[in-house]
């Protein structure tokens, strides 16, 4: 069990464990069916104004890869991803609105990114603006002002719209937080 700084037990599968070979604790997922996931709770609705923030390092960038869903697995409206293209590293994040189906909100392109190297994302919601950020630098905007408000549980480490099966990441997360 991980249990974040709000006390929220999270539970692991696969052999997601928490990893301190990099000289801090962090989660390591193995690219293979491993994933943690906390129950809702009203902490994890995402309506108006939000960020969510994390470092992450991919151990390989082969495939898609879900970095993670709450409640796109298996889709139910009002739900969100952040899953990278196929084998590029780059991220995309989609919401599914209860008033239609799936739509990309933004999507990272033109960037190189590396294997064994450190990145702090943030994937931000200001007014009706999206943005994905690297290392503090915009990499991709778009719209979207949808309450993504679904009461399935938070998942890290995988996640796609016919459950939580398969698009793993390979790679480890820290400092994980919505705000």
């Amino acid at each position: 069990t991980f249990t974040d700084d709000t006390g929220k037990a999270w539970t692991a599968f696969g052999n997601a464990q928490i990893d301190t070979s990099l000289g801090d604790q962090r989660g390591l997922f193995d690219g293979s069916g491993d994933y943690i996931t906390t129950p809702h709770h009203a902490d994890l609705v995402l309506t108006g104004n939000f960020k969510i923030s994390f470092t992450m390092r991919f151990k390989s960038k082969a495939g898609y890869q879900t970095i993670m869903s709450k409640g796109y697995s298996p889709q139910v409206a009002d739900s969100w991803l952040v899953q990278t293209g196929n084998g590029d590293g780059r991220l995309a994040f989609y919401v599914l609105p209860a008033s239609s189906g799936v739509l990309l909100i933004c999507a990272e392109s033109g960037l190189t990114i590396n294997a064994g190297r450190d990145y702090l994302i943030e994937i931000e919601r200001v007014g009706t603006t999206v943005t994905i950020k690297r290392d503090g630098a915009t990499t991709a905007t778009g719209s979207s002002s949808d309450a993504l408000a679904s009461n399935s549980a938070l998942v890290i480490g995988g996640g796609s719209s016919s459950g939580v099966n398969n698009y793993w990441f390979n790679g480890w997360i820290k400092d994980f937080r919505i705000q």
